[in-house]
């Protein structure tokens, strides 16, 4: 009998963690045809505190793409609260800088959240998360609102102190800003 150690990484209150679990060939083969299992388990981004800067372009409709820098802070509370805060500039131009507050809960071993988020240039907007084994993708929708201005965020996991973000925001059905960008880790 051939007996393979899988290693998995994960996360317990907010702290990493490494376990080596013996899997029999046969056991191995059949988790791997189940799909049970990934090799990248755990996120940095979102899930435990720390400073990100974002770097990239921002692109409106019939416009040429704007440089985007910016920077994002993250922390949790005991009860399983998050509050993010983002602040975009766009240097070389004189239009103004965009603000994002995010505050929003995630229960211990879920996928799925929710948060509120005021942000200067769509007002209060509520929003949903899913966290993927490869990405974490936000969807939100502003309130109160006759234009129908909703949007999404999708960060992709590059490594874990790396990420790639894809956004945009929509009237009605139409898009009308994306953002491209990069976020890196800050120690």
């Amino acid at each position: 009998m051939i007996v393979t150690f899988l290693r998995f990484q994960g996360i317990i209150e907010k702290r990493k963690f490494f376990i080596e679990l013996p899997f029999t060939q046969s056991k191995l083969i059949t988790a791997m045809k189940d799909n049970c299992w990934s090799s990248k388990l755990a996120h940095n981004f979102l899930i435990e505190a720390g400073r990100w800067t974002i770097e990239g372009n921002w692109l409106e409709r019939n416009n040429s793409p704007l440089v985007v820098k910016g920077r994002t802070i993250i922390a949790w509370s005991q009860d399983n609260w998050f509050t993010m805060v983002t602040k975009l500039i766009f240097p070389n131009c004189d239009r103004p800088e965009i603000s994002f507050q995010y505050r929003g809960h995630l229960d211990e071993g879920e996928r799925q959240y929710t948060y509120v988020l005021q942000q200067s240039l769509l007002g209060k907007v509520e929003g949903e998360g899913w966290i993927a084994p490869e990405s974490i993708i936000q969807r939100y929708w502003v309130l109160g609102d006759r234009q129908r201005r909703s949007g999404f965020e999708t960060f992709s996991r590059f490594d874990s102190n790396t990420y790639h973000l894809s956004s945009g925001i929509l009237t009605g059905h139409y898009l009308t800003s994306t953002m491209e960008a990069t976020l890196k880790r800050q120690f």
